[in-house]
């Protein structure tokens, strides 16, 4: 996960056009994330609970 020094650093070298988009993507990963945190626990087999994606 990126720190948020480490983000802001990314997003003042952006241009003011993709910096919108950065932080659009930016706040979909921590949505997700904070819906994995709070809403994956209650599932009752482990294959769900496990998180989604590759890795």
């Amino acid at each position: 996960m990126i720190e948020r020094r480490e983000a802001d650093a990314i997003v003042e070298r952006l241009t003011e056009v993709s910096r919108p988009h950065a932080l659009t993507i930016m706040s979909a990963e921590q949505r997700t994330m904070s819906f994995r945190t709070n809403v994956g626990p209650q599932f009752m087999e482990p294959i769900a609970r496990k998180g989604g994606g590759s890795g």
